[in-house]
């Protein structure tokens, strides 16, 4: 599925990887569709970070062009700070973020002054981030001022939604030892939509009919994927119901081998039934995460 942007949702949801190793996947996922000729960059952002503070990768980018872009985020903290700014569109360009237009930004000191003499002009950012302040960033130097269509703002925007979440959900099990990750999940359903455990507050009718056809729509999605992008995102929600988020146990490897031994602990008797090699498939489905 690489090069496929239901891809980067996939990697999103990726609980098993450190963080950098997360970041270092995002990236290897988007690169394909998100580089312009100069390569693609991912950084971390949390509110009144500085620049050289935050996790940093680079793909297919050369070092002048890296290093520039640094040096133009470090020294202009004000412009840096009003790119991670809560509220702000989740796919636009550097120009459009600090509210310049075409001429204007090709005479923009800072961009002249660290970007120009590396055949920069502008840069793409795609923003995925929370109303608490914490981000991950994307961008993409362009050669030339311009403006993201339509299509792209549509499509990188529903994929920052899904980064934003996966990166929420990384966040709320950070404390949990490796080997329990699965405490906090409201339930555990499969790619056919059955509802395998539900606690109390995933048990009402609407909520597991929710549930079942956010994971039916997983399954759809990633077989849409191969042949109509758009389609494909349009299926997996980020946040089903406005709370859950659904994690891949083929991708968050934790949950899925350490699920089965926590859920008998603390269900035996709702798990007493279900034949052993069918309970280890289930989790490996897909496992349900509650953000909070």
């Amino acid at each position: 599925m690489k090069g496929y942007l239901i891809s980067i949702v996939e990697a999103a949801y990726d609980l098993g990887a450190d963080n950098r190793t997360w970041l270092v996947q995002l990236l290897e996922r988007a690169e394909p569709r998100l580089n312009h000729g100069f390569g693609v960059t991912v950084s971390t952002y949390a509110p009144g970070m500085r620049p050289d503070e935050s996790l940093r990768d680079t793909r297919q980018m050369s070092g002048r062009i890296s290093e520039a872009m640094l040096a133009w985020a470090r020294d202009n903290p004000g412009v840096f700070q009003a790119m991670n700014t809560p509220g702000r569109a989740r796919c636009l360009t550097a120009s459009q973020c600090l509210g310049l237009t075409a001429a204007q930004s090709r005479a923009f000191a800072p961009f002249v002054d660290y970007l120009h003499p590396v055949g920069i002009r502008d840069f793409l950012g795609v923003l995925a981030l929370d109303p608490s302040g914490h981000a991950i960033w994307f961008g993409a130097p362009l050669g030339d001022t311009g403006r993201p269509s339509r299509q792209e703002i549509a499509a990188w925007s529903r994929i920052a939604a899904h980064v934003s979440a996966g990166a929420r959900l990384r966040r709320s099990i950070a404390h949990l030892p490796a080997s329990d990750l699965t405490r906090g999940s409201d339930a555990v359903i499969s790619s056919s939509g059955a509802i395998e455990h539900a606690e109390p507050c995933a048990q009402g009718q609407r909520a597991r009919e929710s549930l079942r056809h956010a994971a039916l729509s997983i399954d759809r999605a990633r077989s849409k994927a191969r042949r109509k992008d758009s389609a494909s995102l349009d299926l997996w929600t980020a946040l089903v119901a406005g709370r859950w988020s659904l994690a891949d146990g083929l991708h968050a490897w934790s949950l899925a081998d350490v699920g089965l031994q926590t859920s008998r602990k603390r269900h035996e008797k709702a798990w007493s039934n279900v034949p052993l090699r069918r309970r280890t498939a289930l989790f490996r489905d897909a496992a349900l995460v509650h953000l909070p």
